[in-house]
């Protein structure tokens, strides 16, 4: 995931966090399709950091909660993608410890 500044914020209560998805749908399965019209998305969340938090291998506690939401993905289309896109920053994806949403 490459993550967009301007789509991205938090306030007291909420976050939006958008991002250009980058090798998100496999061939093997492990994913939805692209031509799938709903998708399970799974989501958690912990108070305590990653021990290393620039490392991909690092440990971390088990989340304090967890949940899932679905995806609809027709209205999840967008006709300003390339728009989008372009406004990607970043030249790696970014690790899971650095999306911390500062709420």
């Amino acid at each position: 995931m490459i993550p967009i500044a301007n789509g991205t914020y938090t306030n007291a209560t909420h976050f939006t966090y958008t991002f250009l998805c980058k090798g998100c749908i496999l061939s093997d399965g492990t994913t939805f399709k692209a031509t799938d019209t709903s998708a399970r998305i799974g989501w958690a969340y912990s108070t305590k950091a990653p021990a290393t938090k620039t490392s991909v291998t690092t440990t971390f506690s088990r989340h304090d909660t967890q949940g899932s939401w679905s995806l609809d993905i027709p209205s999840a289309k967008s006709s300003k993608y390339a728009t989008w896109a372009l406004q990607a920053n970043g030249s790696a994806p970014m690790a899971m410890a650095e999306m911390k949403f500062r709420a």
